[in-house]
């Protein structure tokens, strides 16, 4: 048996041994295929890597299929765009030399993660400063990863067996250069070839002046050690990042160095011009904007939002930073994200006086620019907001003022701006010349009825009315006004039918407002029931109210008006006038009551006049009755022509007749009853007719 296995394992061991060959063939041994690469960088971050494959053309014809021709026709094709190569063969060798070139750091990322399909670690940083010089290289990945889609197209498309695919390609040698200077490093590039002068810290401070203009200043703290070690040349450095118009001061605090640049009165623009020269780099970008117009027209807000790059002052380990704030005594500053909603108002700085410490934090190298935006704020409180709301004359349309009470008189330019943004809000232009609005002129009457005077503009749900064509918007007027105790009020007058007033609160406001009002229909009704509603939002026009603030609420309800029901119990009548006080930053009120109809009064009173006027009247028809029955019986008989009258006081003469009888009387000459023929006494009074007298005395 021992014989026997002794045999088979010499017949075996020439197969063992030729497999054992070829392997280390194709393992790239010596005489095998190779991948060297060579990483050139420049200061830009920009360069080339180039990763050469060398082939033994012998091993090449023992263990590849296919030509030469067959491979670089089939790479014309699936070489990934991201590469380009080349092909050259000499001395027994053949040679692909494949390049990725990349114009930054970024775009290096991005075509090896295009090439690898995962994102890979590159970190690369060429500083050339005072405070660090030198190269460092650190990556994820290595020349095979890259090359791994050109082994499986050899494969794939067998020109090489499957079970020798891990044999392809081996590593060479690897190598980075920078500034002329070559460093050969792993198969994974892991470089570190540099020279640090450290930071104690870097203080950024910023004022913030009224006129919206930046005072700045940069304090950089330096450790004794760093200047022992580097004095003359950190002296000289710190000296030439003095921009034109800045003042440089040197000083000592604690066994710190301390270097302080500072410039006045900058814009936006020159404070980016300052920041590039300090920092010495041009990755800086500073944005200032007035802000006001996200807020209430009582609000006066700027933004400032810095993007600094520090990596010229960064070392081997991370500088710390602070970012300071100092602003007027009326404003306040906030760290800010987006440079309009306010966050951490800081803290009191403890080394510069004034400021508030609104960030503070460490900074690397390659981390890229720190971001700085920061909030200011100056903000007039309401007090208190007057509102009076009245119908208009004959009850067209209604009248509502708002007066919103500061807690503080803002200047005379302040008082220009908030009036400017309130007009905005309304859409009134102002006239340049003439500085009168332009707004749409007035169509209902500035006279108010208190009495009512006019018909409601009320509809039965069940009648069918006809609207007349509305105007788009209401009647808006605004004004600011300081009184004699110094207080200061901007007023806000709408004038319009209940639907005008909600569409012009919705653009000045920022809340449709709601008014409803019903009365009794009764027109000879001389007390008429009547209800009311009123709902209004002021939106951000109160989103800085004092700690006592309320609004001051009336509404004129007409003549002789009586409150049976109203939502707020702090509401009172005062004559026609209802009354309330809400602590919150809305109105809400609902009111029921009754009040005096002076239509009706009118009616009625027109009905009594009419009555007496009547009655007068036949009072006076039967007094002129009586004075003509009384005329009428008096009178005497018409002389007979040709007869002279008689002489006064004598008695005619017979004229051979007897005299006539006297006339009846028509009338009682007592009551003046009509007398019935042939009676001789007054059927109402008893009286004796004088005719009948005479007849009695025949």
């Amino acid at each position: 048996m021992k014989k026997d296995t002794v045999s088979r394992l010499q017949n075996r061991l020439p197969v063992f041994l030729a497999a054992v060959f070829l392997m280390l063939v194709l393992a790239g041994c010596s005489a095998g295929s190779s991948v060297d690469t060579t990483l050139v960088l420049n200061s830009d971050l920009s360069g080339v890597r180039q990763m050469t494959v060398t082939i033994d053309q012998k091993v090449f014809e023992q263990n590849f299929n296919g030509t030469v021709e067959n491979i670089n026709a089939l790479l014309e094709t699936q070489c990934p765009p991201e590469l380009t190569w080349s092909y050259s063969d000499a001395d027994g060798n053949m040679r692909y030399c494949v390049s990725l070139e990349f114009s930054s750091l970024d775009d290096y990322r991005a075509k090896v993660a295009a090439i690898l399909g995962s994102d890979p670690q590159i970190n690369i940083s060429v500083p050339d400063s005072i405070w660090a010089s030198g190269i460092s290289v650190e990556e994820s990945f290595t020349s095979l990863d890259l090359l791994n889609w050109m082994k499986d197209l050899l494969v794939n498309n067998q020109f090489v067996d499957a079970s020798n695919a891990g044999y392809i390609f081996n590593a060479g040698s690897t190598d980075v250069t920078y500034q002329d200077q070559s460093y050969t490093t792993g198969n994974y590039i892991n470089l570190n070839q540099m020279s640090y002068v450290s930071l104690d810290a870097i203080h950024i401070l910023t004022q913030i002046n009224e006129d919206g203009s930046y005072n700045r200043k940069v304090v950089v703290r330096i450790p004794g050690a760093s200047m022992n070690q580097k004095s003359e040349e950190i002296q000289a450095y710190l000296n030439g990042v003095v921009p034109a118009g800045a003042k440089a001061e040197w000083g000592e605090d604690g066994g710190l160095t301390v270097f302080t640049v500072s410039a006045e009165n900058l814009t936006a623009q020159q404070l980016a011009e300052f920041d590039r020269a300090v920092f010495d780099t041009e990755d800086v970008t500073v944005n200032g904007a007035d802000v006001s117009e996200s807020y209430s027209p009582f609000t006066f807000a700027n933004s400032l939002s810095e993007s600094i790059n520090l990596d010229g002052y960064l070392s081997d380990r991370a500088l710390p930073y602070s970012y300071q704030v100092k602003t007027a005594d009326s404003y306040t500053a906030y760290w800010s994200d987006d440079g309009v909603n306010g966050g951490n108002a800081g803290y009191d700085s403890q080394d510069f006086s004034g400021y508030k410490v609104l960030r503070e934090g460490t900074q690397s190298r390659n981390n890229g620019p720190v971001t700085f935006s920061v909030l200011v704020q100056k903000a007039y409180g309401v007090r208190e907001l007057k509102v009076e709301t009245e119908r208009t004359a004959f009850g067209s349309g209604w009248k509502r003022t708002s007066s919103f009470v500061l807690d503080a008189v803002p200047s005379e330019e302040e008082q220009a701006a908030i009036l400017e943004r309130m007009q905005a809000r309304a859409g009134i232009e102002e006239d340049q010349e003439t500085g009168e609005d332009s707004s749409e002129p007035e169509t209902d009457s500035d006279e108010t009825n208190s009495g009512e005077t006019g018909s409601e503009d009320v509809s039965d749900p069940g009648e069918e009315t006809e609207t007349k064509e509305e105007s788009d918007h209401a009647k808006v007027t605004v004004s600011g006004e300081t009184d004699k105790d110094g207080v200061y009020s901007l007023t806000v007058v709408q004038k319009g039918k209940a639907e005008e007033l909600s569409q012009s609160s919705e653009t000045i406001f920022g809340s449709a407002d709601q008014i409803f009002y019903g009365v009794d229909r009764g027109f000879a009704k001389v007390k008429r029931a009547d209800a009311f509603s009123e709902k209004v939002r002021f939106g951000n026009l109160l989103s800085n109210t004092t700690d006592d603030f309320k609004i001051s609420y009336t509404a004129k309800m007409g003549l002789f008006s009586q409150m049976s029901y109203c939502s707020v119990d702090s509401a009172q009548m005062d004559g026609n006038k209802l009354s309330a006080v809400f602590y919150g930053k809305e109105i809400d009120i609902d009111y029921a009551g009754t009040k005096l109809n002076l239509w009706g009064l009118l009616f009625w009173i027109l009905i009594v006049v009419g009555i007496v006027s009547v009655v007068i009247l036949l009072v006076k028809l039967q007094v002129f009755g009586k004075m003509f029955k009384k005329a009428g019986g008096a009178k005497a008989a018409p002389a007979a022509p040709g007869t002279a009258p008689a002489a006064p006081g004598t008695v005619p003469e017979a004229s051979g007749t007897a005299p006539a009888a006297p006339k009846a009387a028509m009338f009682c000459e007592k009551c003046g009853t009509p007398r019935v023929a042939g009676s001789r006494f007054c059927e109402k009074c008893g009286a004796k007719f004088e005719d009948a007298v005479s007849q009695d005395g025949q």
